[in-house]
């Protein structure tokens, strides 16, 4: 079947429950099953290409999602756009700011607990994800509900250049379009996964408003 989302409104009778999700990389549910065809019909209206987040893992969802999770302050940290995607969310005429862990401040993410046994395997994964080359694994304490931790975390090499402006990341995001999606969606991506866990980040959250207004 090929329509837009909207043609499917005339198949919704007035007592149906209706509910919607909508998919890319992950399924994403907007509205749980309801009668409430007022607030579908509105939250249908409201989908776009951006409604879901597309491919890309966050927080180390892919190799990690399996573990508990608790919630983790890192000092002395703070997520900084200092890297770029030239293949998958960018070109090499127009890449894609990506974000790492720069010095100063602090930054709220998870901490996974990880069975001994299954570390060497968790720990190739995960330096192949975070590009060695560019980032080095350091041993630092964190902050947890249950007391301070010891966590690996992988620090971004970075020059000591000043960081891009905000008006200068959103041109470069915008500009952005890679062979998984575009700059837009790779922060779109961010904002879900962080809500997910119910974390914030001044910064991804700033850009996002710019991106979507």
């Amino acid at each position: 079947m090929t329509c837009s989302p909207h043609d499917l409104s005339w198949a919704i009778g007035d007592r149906d429950r209706v509910g919607l999700v909508v998919f890319a990389g992950k399924p994403v549910v907007k509205v749980p099953l309801t009668t409430d065809q007022g607030f579908f019909r509105m939250s249908l209206d409201e989908v776009t290409t951006l409604s879901a987040p597309r491919g890309g893992s966050l927080m180390g969802d892919a190799a990690l999602a399996r573990y508990p999770t608790r919630p983790a302050r890192l000092p002395g940290l703070h997520r900084a756009f200092v890297h770029e995607s030239r293949r998958r969310w960018g070109r090499p005429e127009a890449p894609c700011p990506i974000v790492g862990l720069a010095p100063g401040g602090e930054c709220w993410g998870l901490v996974f607990e990880v069975p001994d046994g299954e570390r060497p395997r968790v720990m190739r994964a995960l330096e192949k994800r975070e590009a060695a080359g560019e980032r080095r694994r350091e041993t630092r304490t964190v902050e947890t509900p249950d007391g301070p931790l010891p966590a690996f975390v992988w620090v971004s090499r970075i020059d000591q250049n000043p960081p891009p402006s905000l008006e200068t990341l959103e041109a470069s995001l915008r500009a952005a379009h890679g062979v998984v999606g575009n700059g837009s969606e790779y922060v779109r991506g961010m904002i879900h996964a962080m809500q997910l866990h119910g974390i914030s980040d001044t910064l991804v959250d700033t850009l996002w408003e710019r991106l979507r207004g």
